[in-house]
């Protein structure tokens, strides 16, 4: 499959969609509905279509349940589906096709760093993140 080109404009809109702890407008917080779900729901908007761009541009780098998974929740394919539902396809729980999901969502936005910020071992890369009342850091070599 060809890449289409992305640019770093559409990888940061990538990180804020899925709230990536590496996005400059992550919010922390557990349970939350995911941001991108408004954008799945017409695939004519220009957001989906950067949205959907970006994680086609860096999908090969999953494992082929994470694949099946993401182009389930993000509609590649047409027709939206549950976790549940993806999650009976699959033969697992409902619950761990959304840790599955989180994990490769985790692996993009890694890659999606590397393509910002250029590799890991020539970059200092610092950033805070602010966890409910103590701001703590995290650093990556």
């Amino acid at each position: 499959m060809e890449r289409h080109p992305i640019t770093k404009k559409d990888a940061m809109f990538y990180l804020q969609s899925v709230n990536s702890t590496y996005s400059p407008s992550y919010v922390p917080g557990m349970n939350r509905r995911k941001i991108y779900y408004p954008l799945l729901a017409n695939r004519e908007y220009a957001d989906y279509k950067t949205f959907i761009r970006v994680y086609q541009y860096f999908r090969e780098e999953l494992q082929k349940r994470e694949i099946t998974i993401l182009d389930n929740i993000y509609r590649v394919h047409g027709k939206a589906h549950t976790l549940k539902s993806i999650g009976n396809k699959l033969g697992i729980d409902g619950s761990y096709v959304c840790r599955i999901r989180s994990k490769a969502e985790r692996k993009i936005a890694n890659l999606i760093v590397e393509f910002v910020y250029g590799p890991r071992n020539n970059h200092l890369i610092l950033l805070l993140v602010i966890n409910q009342m103590t701001p703590y850091y995290r650093l990556y070599v």
